[in-house]
């Protein structure tokens, strides 16, 4: 029936009721950028093919409320990369975006449970990095929004308005406690995972002009 509960782990074929098409596959890839695209596209056809069928396979709790903070995350860190490239971050922002990259530290060393306000962001070790958190945070963009900060605030980088690299130390300009924690994130994602490795070295060019400022990126 049209309401009727479907059961987990069935074979369903799914109509899209508001075109009145059947939801089909594609070889269209979504990360086309990469070396072996792994995400593709789905499509819709008026016909409905017999070999189009979907498994609905259920997912624990907790990688869904991983998966809505990841995204949220890359949400805020677009907004905050926006406002740095526009030279419109307030005190109250850099303390917000501070607070949002210690939290990304601790989501991907999984020590966000409570108590973990009173830990050190810099002190963590990953002894036993999280895979999936790791991909998270390459996948739903968050890796690609702390290059945007970390790219943000200079002229080097297409900010007419913006400051010099060689300023990235000056105090008034309140970046080096961002910077170091987006540093510290990098170094986390990328931990005993190739495919971030590969990811992140893309940038290393990049990341070499600001060794000499005290904000981690020589360690990373």
């Amino acid at each position: 029936g049209h309401d009727s509960p479907v059961p987990r782990n069935s074979y369903v074929r799914l109509k899209h009721s508001e075109s009145n098409t059947w939801v089909h596959s594609t070889a269209i890839p979504i990360d086309k950028d990469e070396e072996k695209p792994i995400m593709w596209k789905i499509g819709s056809a008026k016909i409905k093919e017999d070999k189009e069928a979907f498994q609905l396979i259920p997912v624990p709790a907790n990688e869904v409320r991983d998966l809505d903070f990841a995204t949220d995350a890359a949400k805020m860190l677009q907004t905050f990369a926006d406002k740095m490239f526009h030279n419109q971050l307030l005190v109250n922002d850099r303390r917000t975006l501070c607070t949002l990259l210690t939290d990304l530290i601790y989501f991907v060393a999984e020590c966000e449970e409570s108590g973990s306000n009173n830990v050190d962001p810099f002190e963590i070790q990953l002894t036993k990095p999280n895979r999936e958190r790791q991909k998270l945070m390459r996948e739903q963009n968050i890796l690609q929004q702390v290059f945007r900060i970390l790219k943000a605030p200079f002229v080097e980088y297409g900010n007419k308005n913006g400051i010099r690299v060689s300023e990235l130390k000056e105090s008034k300009h309140g970046l080096q406690p961002i910077f170091r924690l987006c540093y510290r994130t990098l170094k986390h994602s990328q931990q005993s995972y190739r495919k971030n490795q590969e990811y992140i070295t893309k940038q290393f060019g990049f990341m070499q002009n600001h060794i000499g400022y005290d904000v981690l990126a020589e360690e990373t």
